[in-house]
């Protein structure tokens, strides 16, 4: 396999991964079940969320392209 595919996966895995783990934060949660969407924790979720989003949209084609 290509040592650039690898890192690529990698890096999509562990963002995959972070996000997973912040998503299924007893705070996150309890901020949502409660509504408190302007919470910090929200804001910061929402933000791996988007940096996943662009980690896949980044790496994915450049993948798929080889």
């Amino acid at each position: 396999m290509d040592e650039s595919r690898v890192w690529g996966s990698l890096g999509i895995l562990l963002a995959v991964a972070g996000l997973a783990v912040i998503a299924l934060d007893h705070e996150f949660l309890t901020a949502l079940s409660e509504g408190h969407v302007g919470e910090p924790i929200v804001f910061y979720v929402v933000g791996v969320a988007l940096a996943v989003l662009v980690t896949v949209v980044i790496i994915a084609p450049s993948m798929a392209g080889e």
